[in-house]
């Protein structure tokens, strides 16, 4: 009821709302191993690997039902060109995964090369722009550190993340047909960091 008129007036209400089942399945392969049958030096090489498979489907997550929205159809600006949501996977889970370490442990030395791959996955079902399906783009980055404990109790390392500086990038689907085109692009910077840990 608006307090200056006495009317009481309706409002319409926005939210998110739970959909139907969904589903997630796959496999996952895993390997770890040290190399300390090598002779010295090389007997401290280790290496960690793994490669995961999801395939997730099921109800889009939507503010509203998108057949009943009027940019998607019916409205006066409709172009027919829409997108079938039910062949769209879950948001935010890529199909690929993988994991490759390499690392190195020998006396007070240790130190990591990591990289870590994912392939594209939905970030939404409706792009605030082209009202379609937005996708970020397959990529990997390069982390690494390197740690010496100065005893017992103290170490002191270096860690650097994104050394390859890769640039993340986002997709657009553009109509029903499936078209896509580059939507916005991303560089995560490349940091340094001094690290110093005390145990007590």
């Amino acid at each position: 009821t608006n307090p200056l008129s006495g009317v009481t007036e309706a409002v319409d209400v926005v939210s998110t709302r739970n959909g139907g089942d969904g589903s997630m399945q796959g496999f996952e392969i895993a390997y770890q191993q040290f190399f300390d049958m090598l002779p010295a030096p090389w007997d401290g090489f280790g290496i960690q690997a793994n490669y995961t498979y999801i395939e997730a489907s099921g109800v889009p997550n939507n503010e509203e039902s998108y057949d009943d929205a009027d940019w998607a159809d019916g409205g006066e600006n409709d172009t027919g060109a829409r997108v079938d949501l039910g062949d769209v996977p879950l948001q935010g889970q890529s199909k690929h995964t993988a994991n490759a370490v390499l690392m190195y442990e020998k006396n007070d030395w240790a130190l990591r090369l990591a990289y870590n791959w994912r392939s594209k996955y939905l970030l939404t079902t409706r792009d605030v722009i082209s009202k379609y399906p937005l996708w970020n783009d397959d990529a990997g980055f390069l982390d690494g550190s390197v740690f010496y404990n100065i005893n017992d109790n103290i170490k002191v390392g270096l860690q650097v993340t994104n050394l390859l500086d890769t640039q993340s990038k986002t997709i657009m689907i553009l109509d029903g047909k499936g078209a896509e085109a580059g939507r916005s692009w991303f560089v995560q910077d490349r940091r340094a960091s001094l690290v110093l840990r005390a145990n007590f």
